[in-house]
This record gives C-alpha cells, sequence and structure tokens, in this order.
C-alpha cells in the first residue's frame, strides 16, 4: 500500500492523477455556481444531479419577455428562460437584454454542469490562472469584438495570441481577472469533472468580459480539457 500511494503521489507533482478501476476523481463543483443570481440563498453542491434541479427551480422574481408581436410572458426558471428565447421571445427593454443574455448563459451552464461526472484521470494538477494559464488556452477566451480581432481569431492558437496580456489579478484560487489592450475579462472556474465520458478530467469556465471606459459587457462559457501533463488546453465547447 505505502509503495502504490507513493506512485500516485509521484504522478500528483507531475501534473497527472490516475487512478485504479475501482476508484475515481469525484466531479468537484465550486461555490461560484451564480446560484445568487436567481435564488434567495447560495446553493453549494457536490453533486451533478443538483443543477438540474436549480434549472427547473423557481428563482425568487419573474422576469418579462415578449416576442415580435408584442406578446408579454413571465419566466421564474431556467425551463422557462430557454424555452421562450428558443420560441423567439427577448427582453421586455431594451436596457435589460444584457441581463437576459447573461441569464441566458447561467442557465445553460447549469445545464451543462449537470452532465460532469467522475474522472479516471487528470492533467490539471498545475492549474492557476495566470498569464501562463493565457499561453495554453484557445484564442476563443480572449474577447472578440471587431473585425480585426475576427481575423487574428482565424490564426492564433492562443489566448495570449490574441492580446498580450499585461496584468493578471489573482482573486483568490478560482478567480481572476485578466487586463488587455483595454479588455477586462474576470474568469471562474465553476467546476471539473469528466464532461464527455473519455475519463479524462474537464474544466468548465464563466466569462465576464467588459471594456476600459465603455458599457460594453458580454459572458461566455467554455469547457476545456487537458489530454497530458504537457498539451495546452483544447476546447470542448463553447456558448
Amino acid at each position: 500500500m505505502k509503495n502504490k500511494l507513493t506512485f500516485l503521489s509521484l504522478l500528483t507533482v507531475f501534473g497527472c492523477q490516475t487512478v485504479g478501476a475501482d476508484v475515481s476523481i469525484p466531479a468537484y463543483f465550486s461555490e461560484y455556481n451564480k446560484s445568487t443570481s436567481f435564488f434567495m440563498d447560495a446553493v453549494k453542491t457536490d453533486k451533478p444531479e443538483a443543477f438540474s434541479s436549480m434549472y427547473k427551480s423557481k428563482w425568487y422574481f419573474d422576469a418579462d419577455l415578449k416576442n415580435q408581436e408584442g406578446d408579454v410572458v413571465k419566466v421564474s426558471t431556467c425551463t422557462d428562460l430557454v424555452a421562450n428565447l428558443q420560441n423567439g421571445y427577448t427582453s421586455l427593454n431594451d436596457y435589460e437584454y444584457g441581463y437576459v443574455y447573461a441569464s441566458n448563459h447561467i442557465c445553460e451552464s447549469w445545464s451543462e454542469l449537470s452532465k460532469l461526472s467522475s474522472a479516471k484521470k487528470s492533467f490539471l494538477a498545475d492549474l492557476s490562472f495566470n498569464e501562463s494559464f493565457a499561453k495554453n488556452v484557445p484564442p476563443q477566451l480572449a474577447l472578440v469584438i471587431s473585425n480585426e480581432t475576427e481575423e487574428r481569431l482565424a490564426t492564433a492558437v492562443s489566448w495570449d495570441d490574441m492580446f498580450s496580456i499585461e496584468r493578471v489579478e489573482e482573486l483568490n484560487e478560482e478567480q481572476a481577472i485578466f487586463y488587455s489592450e483595454g479588455s477586462i475579462q474576470k474568469l471562474t472556474l465553476m467546476a471539473k469533472g469528466d464532461y464527455n465520458g473519455d475519463g479524462i478530467e474537464d474544466l468548465l469556465l464563466y466569462m465576464e468580459n467588459s471594456v476600459e471606459g465603455g458599457s460594453y459587457s458580454s459572458v461566455h462559457a467554455y469547457v476545456l480539457t487537458r489530454l497530458s501533463e504537457s498539451a495546452p488546453y483544447t476546447l470542448l465547447k463553447q456558448w
């Protein structure tokens, strides 16, 4: 047993955690799941099925949406919000569009979080939100809001290729703010677990974007994976 534990410890040090067939790496869910955007009390959980429940649960408020014909509906769950947006409804007032847009992203994130399962391998032992991280993740994490940045995206290999990261403010182990060429991007780890059933631990990240001196804002979410301790991160899904 002592030899086995030593072997596992060495693998962790070198960036890869593996486990036997009868053991697994449970999915991990951070406290930053945006539940306070919809519920009076924060929801803390280590179970993926809890996010399916959150997706269906009633919010502490109602939100109004309208369609092109002027019909108005009230929504009070993620289930209602997503269904009505798919049916052509949008925010009742133009100034509420950003809030509705962000809420839809949170709801979709919960849907994706509910799919996470235990992993058998992990190459995330050295995960840290710093400048090195930006050099190893796909360019889609960069803020793309112009034709020029769209053109950069076509050839860039990493986030750092899109914009040179000027400064990183690490808020805690699971959140950091990246500053680059006028963009301000707050990155949050929402969860780790096996997303696509290949046995390898993946990341679900939530990004909040803004620009210095402007009113622009947007949100995105990403599922990333890493296939070896020396490999860059691969984008599995973005929304």
